[in-house]
Formats: structure tokens, sequence, C-alpha cells
């Protein structure tokens, strides 16, 4: 089975160098959940302006791991929030980025660099 994210952005930003991969994937494991906690209460209080500065956020990380699966999922998040239309899509859009965001995080946990 393939991931559903590739190394090969952020690892040409660190030049390749193994400590920096590990870090900036240690960076991403620690910070990310996180964040994407704050995001799915902000959607849960209906909370669309934070929302949108949550999900525009959260992107860059998504972008530079490649999370292709996530990449247009958190961008229709973000959009919505922002345009404060159509907000009840948002909370199944979140649940689906959970659900694929747990499967990245369990296996770039397991990534031997």
């Amino acid at each position: 089975m393939d991931k559903p994210y590739n190394l090969e952005k952020i690892s040409s930003y660190v030049g390749g160098a193994p400590g920096q991969l590990k870090e900036m994937i240690a960076l991403f494991l620690s910070t990310t959940p996180q964040e994407l906690g704050s995001l799915t209460e902000a959607i849960a209080q209906e909370n669309w302006t934070e929302t949108y500065a949550l999900a525009h956020r959260i992107k860059p990380s998504i972008d530079v791991l490649d999370v292709k699966p996530v990449k247009s999922l958190i961008r229709e998040v973000e959009a919505l929030a922002k345009s404060k239309k159509d907000c009840h899509k948002i909370p199944e859009l979140m649940k689906t980025i959970n659900e694929i965001m747990d499967e990245v995080f369990r296996l770039m946990a397991l990534e031997k660099i």
C-alpha cells in the first residue's frame, strides 16, 4: 500500500540531511495533531473565522509533506469557512481529514530515516 504522504519535498528543503529530516518529522508529529484538534474544536463550535485561520495555518504542513488526499480537503474547509457558505459540509470534511491524518501520523512515526 502506498503511503498517503511523500517525504521528497521536505527532504529537498533540508538538503537531504537525515538529522534535519528527522527533526522536521518530529516537529510535524508534535504540532500538527494539536492543530487539527483545535481545528476540529473550532468547527464543533461553528467558529468559522477561527476555522478559516487554523485551516490556513495547517495547509503548508500538508503541502510540504504532500499529503495528497488531504490537500484539496483542507483547502475546501478553508474556502467554506472563509465564505461562511455551505458550512454544514465542513464537519464531514474534517472527519475525513482526521481519519487520513491519523494514518499519516501512525505511518510517519514508523519512518526509518
